[in-house]
């Protein structure tokens, strides 16, 4: 069953073309990895489809009545709180799954450590702890590998998998290949 429609989607700033004629359909419940050179305009294609930007030609048909999670290039931390607290202020708690999420992060050690004390790729693990605790049937993820090292990359994929097995959709973007049963789709900008 379709959940997105885009079809023949443009985007222009100013006299520059960011996307030009892209179309393509996604399914409830399928894994799509969308890629492409950098500048190319993943991120652009994600903000269109959330609502956040508008397509300056062409026709988007969302057809998603739920809620979505989305986690983009800024983590949405809080640099000045700790782990702890920025866990807390996003309302989650701090039980036996999120701390078994840090400690799969290698991150619970830290729980107490101000954000602005971390690495960008522990900044990045906290960011998707959020995600990972996501009841939301649609998860949109903009470059969600970037910063990981090898084992949260693993960690991350196989939790990828066994959400779209569970009817999930997601939507992510990523330069990093691996093997994966992934639909793609390459945007030419």
């Amino acid at each position: 069953m379709k959940l997105i429609e885009a079809k023949n989607i443009s985007y222009k700033i100013n006299d520059r073309n960011i996307l030009n004629n892209i179309s393509f359909v996604i399914n409830y419940g399928e894994l799509v990895k969308i890629s492409g050179d950098n500048g190319s305009g993943k991120t652009t294609i994600l903000k269109i489809i959330i609502g956040l930007t508008k397509q300056t030609k062409g026709e988007l048909m969302n057809h998603n009545e739920d809620k979505v999670c989305f986690l983009g290039h800024k983590n949405n931390l809080k640099n000045y709180l700790s782990i702890r607290e920025n866990l807390l202020i996003q309302g989650l708690k701090l039980d036996s799954y999120n701390l078994d999420l840090l400690e799969k992060f290698n991150l619970r050690k830290h729980i107490d450590n101000s954000v602005g004390t971390l690495s960008f790729g522990q900044q990045k693990k906290l960011s998707l702890v959020r995600v990972l605790n996501s009841d939301e049937k649609i998860l949109i993820l903009d470059e969600p590998f970037v910063g990981l090292d090898r084992n949260s990359k693993e960690f991350l994929k196989n939790f990828m998998e066994a959400k779209v097995n569970e009817n999930k959709t997601i939507i992510f973007t990523s330069h990093i290949d691996f093997e994966d049963d992934y639909r793609e789709i390459k945007i030419n900008g």
